[in-house]
């Protein structure tokens, strides 16, 4: 994740070659920021958070039966649709726009657009349940947790960010948090 946030904010860290060090004590590697930002397309790096949160991370859950590789490939001609993705308000566009880009994953044909045409289609034709894609309402909460995430790593160069509460974007309280 550290990779990314240097990848989404390496232009506004004031430094003339930015390196990060990975790998394991017996082998370590030197990546430098902003050569790799430089490869990337423009399109890809400014949406680059969404997906990863959108795909799956420590505080959203993943797209079951598809791997951030196998999203990445949808990611690369389809990043467009997750423009409206860490945003302050998430639109009834940005989240049809998002939930597009899910269906993408699946294989269907380009007219169906939700999360719930998608089920329909498939249904008749997986041999498992959780094969299928989630609800269209499933996918709201989804996009909107993954919004929220997003909206973090985004302002994550403020020293403090001003934030919308989790709760109006998808998560529920407890009483005791979160």
């Amino acid at each position: 994740m550290f990779f990314l946030l240097l990848i989404a904010h390496v232009d506004e860290i004031t430094c003339h070659e930015l390196w990060l060090e990975a790998g394991t004590s017996k082998k370590r590697k030197f990546l430098p920021i902003q050569k790799v930002r430089a490869k990337l397309n423009p399109g890809w790096t400014q949406n680059l958070l969404s997906f990863h949160a959108l795909t799956g991370c420590d505080t959203t859950s993943f797209i079951s039966g598809h791997t951030k590789k196998t999203l990445w490939t949808v990611f690369k001609e389809h990043h467009e649709l997750l423009r409206g993705i860490g945003v302050d308000v998430l639109t009834p566009d940005a989240i049809a726009s998002a939930e597009k880009f899910l269906c993408k994953a699946y294989n269907v044909p380009n007219s169906v657009d939700t999360g719930n045409q998608a089920r329909c289609l498939l249904f008749s034709t997986t041999k498992k349940p959780e094969a299928l894609p989630p609800t269209s309402d499933a996918l709201k909460y989804h996009i909107m947790r993954a919004n929220y995430q997003s909206l973090v790593w985004k302002r994550a160069n403020c020293a403090q960010p001003i934030l919308p509460l989790p709760r109006d974007n998808g998560w529920t309280s407890d009483g005791e948090g979160m």
